[in-house]
C-alpha cells in the first residue's frame, strides 16, 4: 500500500456512485488532454459510471490532481429503499447501514453472486496502483432498523441485529424502548456490550485485512464511546491490541 506520513495526505472525500455520474465521465480523455499531467486517463464506460470498477478508473486521474487518499463515504450495504415508498425519496448517502460487513451491492457493476466484494477489492486495488490509500466512511452508531413506531415497545422495524440480540446491539430505556440518543435515527449502537464491540472490531478488521482499506473515518464516534462498561480491563486491552497492530484506522 502507498506510505507516506499521515500529516502529508490530501484528502478526497467522496461518494462512489457520484464520482463517475455525471456523463462528462465518458468523455474525460477528451476534456482532459489539453491539460498538462492528465494526458491519456481513460474515459469511464457508460455501463461502469456510478460503479466501484468505474471510480477505480478514476484513480490515475486522482493521483494526477496530487492526491494521497480517497475517503469513501459509506459503502456498507444499505436498506437504500426503507423510505421511498412513502417519502419519494432513497437513501442515496449510504448513513443507514444494514450489514457492516458487505459491500454496497447497488455500487457494482458485477451482481454476480460474490461479485460485489470482488469489484470493492479491484477498485482498492487500482487506488493503490496510483499511489492512493482507501479510507472508508464508516457508521457503526446507529444501524438501519430504525426505532419503535410512534414509541410503540411492541412494534419495530428490525430486520437484522434487533431481531434475535437487541439489548446486546442497541441502548435501550429501562422500558425495554429503543434509545434514539445521537443519532436521530431511532436507536443507538450499545457500547457497553461485548457483542456489540466485537462486531465493530470484526467488522474494522475484515475492511483492513481482507479487503484492503487503510483507514477509516467514523461518524459520530462519540457513540463508539459511550460504554459505561468500558472500565473492563480485558475488553480495553483487546480494544487498544487491535488499533496498536493498526495503526491507520
Amino acid at each position: 500500500n502507498p506510505a507516506f506520513p499521515e500529516e502529508d495526505n490530501a484528502i478526497y472525500e467522496a461518494h462512489v456512485k457520484n464520482l463517475t455520474l455525471h456523463p462528462n465521465a465518458t468523455t474525460l480523455s477528451e476534456l482532459l488532454s489539453p491539460t498538462p499531467g492528465f494526458a491519456g486517463l481513460p474515459d469511464i464506460p457508460a455501463p461502469l459510471r456510478g460503479t466501484y470498477a468505474g471510480a477505480a478508473m478514476m484513480a490515475p486521474y486522482l493521483g494526477a490532481l496530487g492526491l494521497t487518499v480517497i475517503e469513501l463515504l459509506p459503502v456498507h450495504e444499505t436498506d437504500s429503499d426503507q423510505v421511498g415508498a412513502h417519502a419519494g425519496s432513497t437513501n442515496h448517502w449510504g448513513y443507514q447501514t444494514l450489514a457492516f460487513f458487505a459491500p454496497n451491492r447497488d455500487y457494482s457493476s458485477d451482481k454476480s453472486l460474490g461479485g460485489p466484494t470482488r469489484e470493492f477489492k479491484e477498485m482498492v486495488a487500482a487506488f493503490h496502483a496510483a499511489g492512493l490509500k482507501v479510507y472508508l466512511d464508516v457508521v457503526y452508531n446507529h444501524s438501519a432498523e430504525g426505532g419503535n413506531w410512534n414509541g410503540d415497545v411492541s412494534v419495530t422495524g428490525f430486520t437484522n441485529l434487533g431481531g434475535f440480540a437487541t439489548a446486546e446491539y442497541y441502548q435501550m430505556t429501562s422500558a425495554k424502548t429503543l434509545v434514539d440518543g445521537a443519532t436521530g435515527t431511532g436507536n443507538q449502537m450499545n457500547y457497553s456490550s461485548p457483542a456489540a464491540v466485537d462486531l465493530v472490531l470484526d467488522s474494522l478488521t475484515y475492511w483492513t485485512v481482507d479487503m484492503g482499506v487503510d483507514g477509516f473515518r467514523f461518524d459520530l464516534a462519540t457513540v463508539l464511546g459511550r460504554k459505561p462498561a468500558a472500565a473492563d480491563a480485558d475488553d480495553w486491552t483487546a480494544q487498544k491490541r487491535f488499533f496498536t497492530d493498526h495503526p491507520l484506522l
